[in-house]
């Protein structure tokens, strides 16, 4: 038929008792008249609806099979497939793969400025390690916890990276200053000096998000549950893994008493092994 047979056979089905539910699919360019030619059409949609899903591991292929069904009939104008719960399927998509990336390039930045605030390498290494095996602790937990990777979960471990590496860094940086000659007492006085502080810093922490824990919202009660985790595991890790560690490793040595009087009367014989 001509575009203006069309346009006129539309408007009329558009008016009719089996097409008039079909009204709504249609936008035009103006006012559509009844007994008139139908408008240009600015937009068009047909509607479809999915079975019900039990999770990515099936609503994500339905999705991308939906697009390619679209893509592969190479309409003649833009045509794409969208749906309420396409933006949250997309983020399910791709949510690992920022995750990881995020937490990836968060660990760098934290081994990169705690090599030069701490300086010796193997001190690094170890506050690095003790950040990592609490994130690995943390969402490891999350699965018996009933949590899921998801936006407030990653942006919540992403945060937590921070906020771990204060527990192992005091204690490590304490631990190098000490004058102590054996290592087990380095490690005794590391956690007499440093070690309630790092205790208080830790229950203060936990008391800033605590009141979160009666909230009924997904966001507070996963960012309370993560929170939890990273102050158990992030004290766990710097007041008994790392003080053991650095007690046993025969490379940790600091300023020896020799060297502290020396350095105090101006000759100076040593340093940080």
């Amino acid at each position: 038929v001509t575009d203006i047979e069309f346009f006129y056979r539309l408007t009329q089905f558009l008016y009719s008792p089996g097409g008039a539910k079909y009204r709504t699919n249609f936008h035009f360019g103006s006012n559509l008249v009844c007994g008139l030619n139908a408008p240009p059409i600015k937009l068009s949609t047909i509607e479809f609806t999915h079975k019900l899903f039990s999770g990515p591991s099936e609503h994500l292929p339905a999705m991308n099979r939906i697009k390619d069904l679209v893509a592969s009939f190479n309409f003649s104008s833009t045509a794409f497939a969208v749906g309420n719960d396409y933006a949250g399927w997309e983020t399910d998509e791709i949510i690992a793969v920022e995750t990881f990336r995020n937490l990836g390039l968060s660990l760098l930045c934290v081994f990169v400025v705690t090599a030069l605030l701490i300086v010796q390498p193997k001190s690094c290494l170890l506050v690095f390690t003790c950040v990592a095996l609490t994130l690995i602790d943390v969402t490891g937990f999350m699965h018996f916890w009933g949590l899921t990777i998801d936006v407030v979960s990653c942006v919540t471990l992403v945060i937590s990276v921070g906020l771990s590496i204060d527990y192992a860094a005091h204690v490590a940086h304490t631990f190098l200053v000490s004058t102590e000659e054996d290592r087990n007492l380095r490690a005794i006085e590391t956690l007499s000096d440093i070690g309630s502080a790092v205790m208080n810093g830790g229950f203060s922490t936990f008391l800033a998000f605590v009141i979160t824990s009666t909230s009924a919202s997904h966001f507070f009660m996963t960012f309370f549950k993560i929170f939890t985790l990273v102050v158990t595991f992030g004290l766990y890790h710097g007041l008994v893994f790392l003080p053991v560690t650095l007690s046993i490793i025969p490379e940790f040595t600091g300023k020896s008493k020799k060297q502290k009087n020396d350095l105090e009367t101006g000759h100076v014989n040593g340093g940080y092994a």
